[in-house]
C-alpha cells in the first residue's frame, strides 16, 4: 500500500483476505493449494488512496513486471465499517474489498489450482455455467442479452475471462449474503442477489461454489480476523 493509504484500511483489507482464505479462523488456510498458486503466480493486491493515485503511481513502473496477477484496491472504496451497512441497509456504502480481494483469489488462485473447473477460458466448467447465465456464448459484451439472462454485465472493457471473474464474484457473494439489500443498485447486471435466488435459478453454480472439496468460505468476511 502507498504511504497515503490509511493503516486501518490496509489492515481491514488484510483481514478480509485472511477471512476468505481461512474462513474457520484456525490459523491454517482452508485450501492450501489455492494459497500456493497465489504465491507461485506472484499475486498481489496493491492499495492506493484513490483511483487518481493508482493511475498516476510510479509503483507500476517499478513492480508491474514482477507481478503476474493482481487486482487494485483503493482506500476510498474499502469500508472499515461494513457492519454498519449490514445493520442499516439504507446506507450507500459497500465494502468493495469484498469484491477486489475475491477477484484476486479466484483468478490467481482457484483458476490456476483447478483450471478445468475454474479456468477463465471458454470450455471450463464455470465458463459453461456463465454462458448459461448470460443466455449464450459471447466473447465480448453483446449489444443486448437474450431475455431470461440473469448475468448481463455491460462493461465493454471486460473480456471473456474478466466476465468469468465477475460472475464468480456475484454468485459467491450472493450466496454469502453480501448482496441481499443491493438489488436496486445491481439488478441491471446481476439479478440473483440472494442465496435463495442463486439456488433456484442457477443451481449449477450454487452447487459448485458450495462443494466442500474446494473449501470455499461459508461466512462473509467482515474485516475482523
Amino acid at each position: 500500500a502507498t504511504v497515503s493509504t490509511p493503516d486501518e484500511k490496509v489492515l481491514h483489507a488484510a483481514n478480509v483476505l485472511a477471512q476468505y482464505l481461512d474462513n474457520d479462523a484456525d490459523g491454517i488456510p482452508d485450501n492450501p493449494l489455492v494459497v500456493e498458486k497465489l504465491k507461485i503466480t506472484n499475486s498481489a493486491i496493491p492499495m492506493f488512496l484513490n483511483t487518481w493515485e493508482s493511475d498516476n503511481s510510479k509503483l507500476w513502473d517499478d513492480y508491474s513486471e514482477d507481478l503476474d496477477c493482481w487486482t487494485v484496491l483503493t482506500g476510498d472504496e474499502t469500508d472499515v465499517w461494513f457492519d454498519n451497512y449490514r445493520n442499516d441497509p439504507s446506507s450507500t456504502r459497500f465494502d468493495f474489498a469484498l469484491e477486489e480481494i475475491l477477484h484476486t483469489i479466484t483468478q490467481c488462485g482457484y483458476a490456476k489450482a483447478y483450471p478445468e473447473i475454474f479456468g477463465e477460458y471458454k470450455g471450463s466448467l464455470i465458463a459453461e455455467y456463465m454462458d448459461n447465465a448470460r443466455g449464450g456464448y459471447f466473447e465480448w459484451v453483446p449489444g443486448s442479452y437474450p431475455n431470461g439472462a440473469w448475468w448481463t454485465y455491460d462493461d465493454n472493457s471486460c473480456t471473456y475471462g474478466c466476465m468469468i471473474t465477475e460472475y464468480f464474484y456475484w454468485a459467491m457473494t450472493s450466496i454469502l449474503g453480501a448482496q441481499e439489500d443491493r438489488f436496486d443498485e445491481i439488478g441491471h447486471e446481476w439479478k440473483l442477489n440472494t442465496k435463495e435466488k442463486v439456488m433456484e435459478t442457477d443451481p449449477d453454480i450454487y452447487n459448485l461454489l458450495t462443494d466442500p472439496q474446494y473449501k470455499f468460505p461459508t461466512i462473509l468476511p467482515d474485516g475482523n480476523y
